[in-house]
């Protein structure tokens, strides 16, 4: 339907404005948006789908150090949307 077409350009618009960097990542990330989103948590997940971190504030700097060199899946709530991206951490 339209509905979901529209829903579905959307999700991917939102996708595409929130941006993690540097990946890879060594101590610290960053999280930016060009939209007006209000972000509640980060949290972090190895391959193997178990959580690794959970931030509830600062999101401008969040410090990875404590994570070890892999791929980890990271999940960005805001009011109204989940935002999955993924990040590589190299020692």
């Amino acid at each position: 339907t339209a509905a979901s077409i529209a829903n579905a350009a959307s999700i991917n618009f939102e996708q595409e404005s929130i941006k993690v960097f540097p990946n890879p990542a060594r101590s610290k990330i960053t999280i930016k948006h060009n939209v007006n989103i209000n972000i509640k948590s980060v949290v972090f997940y190895n391959v193997l789908g178990e959580q690794v971190m959970k931030i509830h504030d600062g999101f401008d700097s969040i410090d990875v150090s404590q994570l070890s060199s892999a791929l980890y899946f990271v999940k960005i709530k805001s009011d109204v949307v989940e935002i999955n991206k993924r990040l590589i951490i190299k020692k």
